[in-house]
């Protein structure tokens, strides 16, 4: 089902969406549609993991990190 939605955005983001649209070689609605989806997934798939994390023991969580082993930070990914 298709929905029309009329939004009234800053003309500053308009900008920067049609920018990131011709970048990805997308129309804007393809590019606003596919942004929404992929962020929209995002959060719906955290729930379901934190739901899930919430059922396990502390203790658990800490025995599976221990078991990453430790290595330096790779260029860029310093605070």
């Amino acid at each position: 089902m298709k929905t029309t939605f009329n939004l009234r955005l800053p003309g500053e983001l308009c900008s920067k969406i049609e920018k990131e649209a011709q970048k990805n070689r997308l129309s804007i609605n393809q590019y606003i549609l596919y942004t929404l989806t992929k962020t929209i997934a995002y959060s719906e798939a955290l729930e379901i993991l934190n739901a899930k994390l919430s059922n396990v023991p502390d203790m658990a969580v800490e025995e599976i990190l221990s078991k990453i082993p430790e290595r330096k930070p790779l260029k860029g990914d310093k605070i």
